[in-house]
């Protein structure tokens, strides 16, 4: 709810900030619609897939915790009492860009917000999103690490400004497009950084490089409000005399908490996302273990991470090599027992599979929500966590969650004939 700045004489105490539940209707909106969106949209996927295919329980599990993490920032007494203290308008924003939107974003929602629609209706934006060249590499641009970067940058530092800062406070419709913005571009922040469904388009490295510069940056903001000699924004002085604090120490709490609790939720991120490469190179190292054992590459499991380390060289290296040697080989080092590839294109067809891929040579197979299975029998990785080989492939087309668990592809109940049917006609696919 807004309070206008001429009506901060009378800002409410405690008791009477907490009756004020509500907000602006293009705020609600915000909240509401993609919440009932996203919740059709699971219903409609596990009734084809089964329970936690293709969205697990722990993800629908994020998507409701930053729903409610809006509901809070924007519809709570939280809202009321951001227009009389500063620092609770910083907790505001916090909570918009740093639990509700990496939230919403670990809920995978590209999959429920698509199977929220029609069956034709899916089948129609994924051939308009095919036609359409131009709509994907706008798109693919928006989300480069550095032009989102600068967004993101951009909207954190012009709306704390204090010109533009209490227009938004004084005009709700700017109120509203505040909070929008923040919102909106941490969205593609975290999805950049996170990544929570398909291959991941940028390196970890990349990824912690990216909480880094925001860390630094929103903590020099921080640091400013913190360390001023003089308030920023006239229009919190009523409030804050209300509520026993000057607008210096008003503004100073809020710089406390921009640079210090906000900066240790970005270290959390990037210390997660640290592990989550280390898991990621243990998976690789454990896979070249299985398969070089005999010729003595990997130690035992108490290895030093300095051996750990040369080993990932040495993958690098042998992957570098090996990416030079394509044609005929990679055919005959995948020959598929049992597999007959015209059937496996009639089976690929009869599963629906195109519904979610590109895949040459099937019918209507036209699909975007999972990447394009052209070229198949050059790719080296399924999943982004194995090599790409028969068994592994067929392993992947009966039970995907046996390689990486909770990812996107269903269980479609594929038996072990079929498998090595579509495995065939996918490594025809050169």
């Amino acid at each position: 709810m807004n309070i206008p700045v001429n009506a901060l004489t009378s800002a409410p105490v405690l008791h009477g900030v907490l009756r004020h539940w509500s907000a602006e209707p293009l705020e609600l909106a915000l909240i509401i619609a993609p919440a009932i969106w996203y919740t059709i949209g699971v219903r409609s996927l596990w009734r084809a897939a089964g329970v936690g295919r293709g969205v697990s329980r722990l993800q629908t599990a994020a998507f409701a915790a930053g729903i409610f993490a809006l509901f809070i920032a924007l519809a709570s007494p939280l809202d009321a009492l951001a227009e009389a203290l500063f620092s609770a308008h910083m907790v505001q924003h916090l909570l918009l860009i740093l639990v509700a939107a990496p939230l919403c974003v670990l809920g995978a929602p590209t999959l429920p917000l698509l199977w929220a629609l029609p069956k034709m209706t899916r089948r129609r934006v994924g051939a308009w999103w095919r036609r359409h060249s131009v709509v994907r590499h706008v798109a693919y641009a928006v989300t480069a690490p550095g032009v989102v970067f600068t967004l993101h940058t951009v909207a954190i530092w012009y709306w704390h400004f204090p010109v533009p800062y209490e227009l938004a406070l004084r005009n709700q419709l700017v109120h509203a497009l505040e909070h929008l913005s923040f919102f909106g571009t941490a969205l593609l922040f975290w999805w950049v950084v996170v990544q929570p469904l398909g291959r991941r388009r940028i390196g970890y490295a990349m990824g912690l490089l990216l909480i880094g510069g925001t860390l630094m940056q929103s903590g020099a903001l921080g640091a400013l409000l913190m360390l001023a000699r003089a308030p920023w924004y006239p229009a919190h002085a009523i409030g804050a005399h209300t509520w026993g604090l000057t607008p210096l120490a008003d503004q100073q709490l809020a710089g406390l908490i921009m640079w210090v609790p906000a900066g240790l939720i970005y270290i959390g991120a990037a210390a997660l996302l640290f592990m989550k490469w280390m898991r990621s190179d243990e998976q690789r190292v454990d896979t070249v273990t299985s398969a070089r054992s005999t010729r003595g590459l990997v130690a035992s499991d108490s290895q030093h991470v300095g051996s750990r380390v040369l080993v990932l060289l040495v993958i690098v290296a042998s992957a570098s090599v090996s990416a030079c040697k394509r044609g005929s080989s990679d055919t005959a080092d995948r020959y598929v027992e049992g597999g007959n590839a015209r059937r496996g294109r009639a089976t690929i067809a009869a599963y629906g599979c195109g519904s979610c891929h590109s895949i040459p040579g099937v019918p209507g197979a036209n699909g975007m929500v999972g990447p394009p299975l052209d070229h198949w029998s050059k790719r080296r990785i399924i999943a982004g966590v194995v090599p790409n080989d028969p068994a592994r492939l067929i392993t992947w087309l009966t039970v995907p969650q046996s390689i990486q668990p909770g990812n996107a592809m269903p269980n479609m109940g594929v038996n072990d004939g079929e498998a090595r049917d579509m495995a065939a006609y996918l490594y025809s696919l050169r």
